[in-house]
């Protein structure tokens, strides 16, 4: 079965990490950061039947360029849940303001949390800082754009984030990166209790 929507990841990174998903066997899953819905879709097609999966991302707003696109693929998301038998929560809003983190607390913990929202150092920080306390222990958080290569224009302020404050954590941590500079995948498993 084929994403119906615009799946914004590098192929093989994206099934690298859909088989350490589906060995997790998630009921509760987060993402930060939703846009079309195509990760979404495999989240949810891929998690344990009634399953709850959350979505956070923004608003879209008539200044985004896509923005029709990205209106008529949200229309389809509960269609979707509804069709692979788990239950879809929609949290609209800046994942930093304490609103947010509210909402999204009141469904953790978390065995999954997949973070590609604000791609700001900062935002992608704060994220890590505010979100993983939600995820349970042996649970995995996932990053988007982690690969970094100095003096790359293509590297993603992620990727610095990654390569300064992830790498030197002693935490269980797992990488893909296809092209060195570029988009890339990084997992961490939060230690259990």
């Amino acid at each position: 079965m084929k994403c119906p929507v615009k799946v914004a990841q590098q192929q093989s990174e994206l099934d690298w990490l859909l088989e350490l998903y589906k060995r997790l066997r998630p009921k509760r899953v987060l993402e930060i950061g939703s846009l079309y819905g195509g990760t979404l879709w495999h989240w949810m097609r891929d998690a344990e039947p009634g399953a709850l999966t959350v979505s956070l991302d923004y608003m879209i707003y008539t200044e985004h360029k896509k923005v029709a696109l990205i209106r008529e693929s949200r229309k389809l998301w509960h269609g979707w849940a509804e069709g692979f038998g788990v239950t879809l929560r929609t949290i609209y809003g800046d994942s930093t303001l304490p609103e947010t983190v509210e909402q999204a607390e009141k469904y953790a913990p978390f065995d999954f949390i997949f973070v590609d929202g604000g791609h700001l150092y900062k935002i992608v920080d704060s994220d890590f800082r505010t979100y993983w306390p939600m995820l349970r222990p042996g649970g995995k958080m996932a990053f988007h754009d982690i690969a970094y290569e100095p003096g790359n224009k293509r590297s993603q302020p992620v990727g610095l984030w990654w390569h300064e404050r992830i790498r030197p954590l002693p935490f269980k941590r797992l990488e893909m990166i296809v092209t060195p500079g570029i988009y890339g995948i990084g997992v961490l498993e939060r230690p259990g209790d």
